[in-house]
């Protein structure tokens, strides 16, 4: 039973650092898209992990929907 439950919490952690990784990854690239006003990029980037972005993320998303087409 303790092994059961050291594999569980292991694969836990294991998921939690790659998506943490997989976070750190796009926001990176978004960071650059958002310097190089890749609007497009950015929104596609930030969509992608829409659930875990920041209110400054938020208003640069928002700000990208607007502004991509002008």
């Amino acid at each position: 039973m303790f092994f059961h439950r050291l594999k569980a919490f292991r694969n836990a952690q294991s998921q939690a650092y790659m998506q943490d990784m997989e976070l750190r990854r796009v926001r990176s690239e978004a960071d650059k898209a958002w310097h190089e006003r890749r609007l497009g990029d950015l929104i596609g980037l930030y969509t992608s992990i829409a659930s875990h972005l920041t209110e400054s993320e938020k208003g640069k998303l928002d700000y990208a929907k607007k502004h991509r087409q002008q």
